[in-house]
């Protein structure tokens, strides 16, 4: 504890040195690597098309790529995200977070965070493996990755991103079945599988987890469990997590409509 106290200390002392202008949330979520984050999203969204059962007519196929081509766009989330998030963290806030993320330390676990991404398979498999294998073999470790994953809300943000997403999942198969559904209605089709999509979301968490921090000592677990447990860290996440269900709401609607306009329907 000694140590980390005096890591936060010195981070402190190099805040109060840093210009102002460089201490931006801008900087900060690029430090951070949610632009790196949010950027995969498209791509992932536009592949669900496979997952609508039943014989795709061209037409339709047709229309869901033009509407899923600029649909949960990284640069347009990130930009109405921190629109949403201005103001939300004091000056010292960000001064703090700066410099963690700014930091060799912040730069090396964001480099592996970033490392992770679009990694599905390696995760369903060997971070399956792995996660299983944490509570006999290294129960330490399955501790700190709880308090990362509790750090950094990770269920919370998987499910709101999840069921955003999912909207435009559903709003896409009524399309094809050429039954437009209201938001009520596809909400409600959505809330018949929350439990079980909560489930599924934590579950595959606890696997990313477990691939994503493979390499990560315990001390360096300790030290980034530490921060995420700051006020600023909490602002910062916590801020951050309003701001992306709402704008991931906003583009789930507005892909809806994109879908229902190329295939020349009205919506419901």
């Amino acid at each position: 504890m000694a140590a980390i106290r005096t890591i936060f200390a010195l981070v402190l002392v190099i805040a109060a040195a840093l210009p102002a202008s460089a201490q931006t949330l801008a900087d900060i979520n690029r430090l951070s690597g949610l632009d790196v984050a949010l950027g995969a999203v498209n791509g992932s969204f536009a592949e669900t098309i496979d997952q609508i059962p039943g014989e795709k007519p061209e037409q339709f196929v047709d229309a869901w790529k033009a509407a899923s081509a600029d649909a949960f766009a990284g640069p347009k989330m990130l930009a109405a995200i921190e629109a949403r998030m201005d103001g939300k963290l004091s000056a010292g806030q960000l001064a703090e977070l700066h410099t963690f993320y700014s930091s060799d330390f912040g730069r090396k676990m964001s480099a592996v965070e970033v490392a992770a991404v679009s990694q599905d398979e390696a995760i369903a498999t060997q971070g399956a493996e792995m996660f299983a294998q944490l509570p006999q073999k290294d129960p330490e470790r399955l501790a700190l990755y709880q308090r990362i994953i509790d750090g950094l809300d990770s269920y919370t943000v998987g499910e709101s991103m999840s069921l955003n997403v999912g909207y435009g999942i559903v709003s896409g198969m009524m399309a094809a079945a050429k039954q437009p559904a209201t938001n009520d209605e596809i909400k409600a089709i959505l809330d018949q599988g929350r439990a079980d999509m909560r489930q599924e979301i934590e579950q595959q968490i606890n696997f990313s987890t477990a691939w994503t921090y493979r390499d990560v000592s315990l001390d360096d677990l300790k030290t980034y469990a530490a921060f995420l447990e700051t006020p600023a860290a909490k602002a910062y996440y916590g801020g951050m997590i309003t701001a992306m269900d709402a704008t991931f709401a906003q583009e789930a609607k507005e892909f809806g409509n994109r879908l229902f306009e190329a295939l020349g329907m009205k919506k419901a």
